[in-house]
């Protein structure tokens, strides 16, 4: 897959009580579903978490980002791996 921005959509996740998320894309593949933790996960909340990743992504790995830019990142980098 060629360089690739990635750009986020809001979406409402209905998972474990989640309901904030990100539909993450490359161009206009979607490669991951981010939903923001609440205070059910202890210090991990606020937080972004890969709930869903597909292709090359599935291998999630250290898959919390403080912000949607780590996670861009992140998703940039497994990309083209």
């Amino acid at each position: 897959m060629p360089d690739q921005q990635i750009t986020f959509r809001p979406v409402k996740v209905r998972v474990a009580g989640q309901t904030e998320g990100q539909l993450a894309f490359a161009g206009d593949d979607l490669v991951a579903v981010l939903v923001k933790l609440d205070d059910s996960h202890g210090d991990l909340q606020g937080r972004w978490y890969a709930e869903a990743a597909f292709n090359s992504l599935e291998r999630m790995e250290d898959s919390t980002f403080e912000t949607l830019d780590e996670a861009a990142i992140w998703i940039t980098k497994w990309l083209h791996h």
